[in-house]
């Protein structure tokens, strides 16, 4: 096992925040200035042109544009201060400080980083789970007196007053949320990022995922960023870059109320300096430990060579005149996926995420005495640990009844411990602040819930959908198998012809909000059908599958797991078929609807999966089923400019899948069953 070093949280001094920074840089290193990168940017032969090519288009003078590429890149651009990010490390090492148990790297990880630096350019990618992310990166990296990175950063932090002056001078640099089809913006955008690749000014950091997930889940990544990097490498202006994923686990995610909220369609509020200062609370609270991996990194040379991707191509075509091929896209979509499943499992799973698995599938129950949950915990960490699930290695040194009873204590948002023993779901201890805020937005005013019905289950999916953040952790270790659960669970004996259709179409509807093994689907079947074999969960006889022997605890916990995600498509795809015609509405309209629809199902009691009102696993569904042609998309001219408009291009195709997750969420698994804990998962 990997051995992981505690940072050090007693030193926050004066001399330890103005030590020399004295790192090791990249070997063909020249030095600059930040102004002097933006003079490069200016200067190069690729603006050059882009520039004489908007003057002709849109009939400007050269001059004008040239100003407008000026005034883009000091919207962009970084302004690095050392002692502007010490500043920002001793404020930010005093809060995590405050609110944290422990943050542990692995160490091996941080002398192979040093080693990468020195010889390569360096392309910083982790994990984004919370606000917390980049500031961990910079805090160790200075901590080992590494070099420190630059930071691709959302714009929105630009117009926080002062805050954005501040990140900007701590390695920041900014990006446009959207930018449509303006060239000379993605143009100055990708050369600022790629000259400073070439010269190896600093190992730049960005986040594939481009957002925090609000769920835990990986978010399916973005490609825009990471296609700059693969362009500077094969347009030859650099041997190798090198990537390094970074895996960020949380026992507690900072911004756990937040994200509930906003899952169920309270509105972000807008990052300001006022809200941050306003946020100051949360330094009373614990939030456990935190986990950061280091993960082998990725030679795009080598991961080129071995997908046949060849630099030959840009050789006979100018560096300013862009060659974008379809090999090329495809190479960079299948790195970014390959990358994103490395970060995923190199996360440290904490023991908050099975406490909170087990509870959400025992919401139904009036509670779990403390000891049977302990028994419980200790059940799922080994079918974990069986398939290469990592946990946090702290609790290590503990035993799992104190790691259990320490969890509970962590969730006090949405778990607590009675008098008589039982550990039981409650609601969060600022529902009726949750309550009053969706007053300001609610869509039900014309449906047929009542407020009454509607705060209450809202209140409730609250509770729910903060547990879930924790139990979604999980979902990767148990992906594959959680779905020929549903099916077995369901039809018990089933002819295998007949699962490999039902498992395809489950994978196909599910595959936004599950980061399912990289392989063809009929692979992913046939390995999934030997490991549960093995594992004592079914059998393989004349051509049938079936549940093993004392399987159904096994596979009830399987076949919840993955519940929810099941009946969001089937409650997105009965909405879709409810309309007329096309099913013609804004995407907007889609989601909210589809969301009341899954608050009537709850109030009639058909499901007791309360996180299925999230957002989230309800545009997850949206996407799955365009991604199989069944639902489309087109843009139209609406009240606020552009909106997006679905359409059901395939009603037959529909109402089958919707036909097909029906009968394994109708009536949902609910019970763990009479199966004994020690079958083998």
């Amino acid at each position: 096992m990997e051995e992981y070093t505690a940072l050090d949280f007693e030193t926050n001094s004066i001399p330890y925040w103005t030590r020399a920074h004295t790192p090791a840089r990249y070997e063909h290193y020249q030095p600059r200035k930040p102004h002097q990168i933006k003079e490069f940017v200016l200067q190069s032969k690729r603006i050059r042109t882009v520039v004489s090519e908007e003057a002709r288009k849109s009939g400007r003078d050269v001059k004008e544009v040239e100003k407008e590429v000026h005034l883009l890149l000091e919207e962009i651009g970084h302004k690095f201060s050392l002692p502007s990010l010490r500043l920002v490390g001793c404020i930010a090492k005093m809060a995590i400080c405050r609110m944290s148990s422990g943050i542990h790297i692995n160490r091996t990880g941080v002398t192979r980083l040093e080693e990468l630096m020195k010889k390569y350019p360096v392309v910083l990618l982790p994990s984004h789970r919370s606000y917390l992310d980049f500031l961990l990166v910079s805090y160790f990296l200075y901590e080992f007196n590494l070099q420190l990175p630059i930071i691709a950063a959302a714009q929105d932090f630009m117009q926080m007053s002062g805050v954005g002056t501040l990140l900007r001078r701590s390695g920041a640099f900014f990006m446009r949320r959207s930018f449509g089809q303006d060239q000379l913006y993605w143009t100055v955008f990708s050369e600022y990022m790629q000259t400073q690749l070439t010269n190896g000014d600093a190992p730049m950091e960005f986040f594939m995922e481009g957002t925090r997930s609000r769920t835990a889940k990986p978010l399916h990544p973005r490609l825009g960023l990471l296609s700059v990097v693969m362009d500077c490498f094969l347009t030859g202006q650099v041997a190798d870059i090198q990537l390094v994923p970074i895996s960020i686990s949380y026992e507690r995610t900072l911004e756990e109320n937040l994200f509930a909220k906003e899952l169920l369609g309270i509105p972000k509020p807008k990052e300001s300096t006022r809200g941050l200062v306003a946020a100051r609370s949360i330094l009373s609270t614990n939030y456990g430990n935190m986990f950061i991996h280091i993960g082998e990194p990725e030679s795009l040379h080598d991961y080129c060579q071995q997908l046949g991707i060849s630099r030959l191509p840009h050789s006979v075509v100018p560096r300013h005149m862009p060659a974008n091929l379809s090999a090329e896209r495809a190479g960079v979509k299948k790195l970014a996926y390959h990358m994103l499943h490395i970060i995923q499992a190199n996360m440290r799973l904490p023991y908050t995420s099975l406490v909170a698995a087990l509870l959400l599938q025992r919401a139904t129950d009036d509670g779990i005495f403390i000891d049977e949950l302990i028994k419980e915990v200790t059940w799922l960490k080994q079918q974990i640990e069986r398939r290469g699930g990592k946990l946090m290695c702290h609790c290590d040194v503990m035993n799992v009844a104190d790691a259990v009873k320490l969890s509970v204590n962590l969730l006090e948002e949405s778990v607590e411990l009675s008098a008589s023993g039982k550990v039981q779901l409650c609601l969060s201890h600022n529902h009726q602040e949750h309550i009053e805020e969706q007053k300001s937005f609610t869509h039900v005013m014309n449906m047929s819930l009542s407020h009454t019905h509607w705060d209450m289950i809202t209140a409730i999916s609250h509770t729910h959908l903060l547990l879930s953040q924790y139990r979604n952790q999980l979902l990767h270790v148990f992906s594959a198998e959680g779905i020929l659960a549903m099916i077995l669970i369901k039809r018990r004996t089933i002819k295998c012809k007949l699962c490999f259709t039902d498992f395809s179409v489950l994978c196909s509807s599910l595959n936004r909000d599950l980061l399912l093994p990289q392989q063809p689907i009929p692979e992913l079947f046939q390995s999934t059908l030997w490991s549960m074999r093995d594992r004592g969960l079914l059998m393989l006889s004349s051509g049938t599958v079936s549940p093993a022997s004392n399987s159904s605890h096994a596979l009830n916990f399987l076949a919840n797991l993955m519940i929810p995600f099941a009946v969001g498509v089937w409650v997105v795809s009965k909405h879709m078929l409810s309309l007329a015609g096309d099913g013609a509405q804004a995407v907007t309209h889609v989601l909210k609807g589809s969301q009341f629809l899954a608050a009537k199902a709850l109030h009639a009691g058909l499901f007791q999966c309360y996180d299925v009102l999230s957002l989230d696993i309800m545009k997850n569904a949206m996407h799955s089923l365009m991604d199989a042609g069944l639902l489309s998309r087109d843009f139209i001219d609406g009240d606020e400019g552009k909106d997006r408009l679905v359409t059901v291009s395939d009603r037959p195709g529909l109402r089958r899948v919707s036909d097909i997750v029906g009968i394994y969420v109708l009536p949902e698994v609910r019970s763990f069953g009479n199966g004994s804990t020690s079958a083998k998962l």
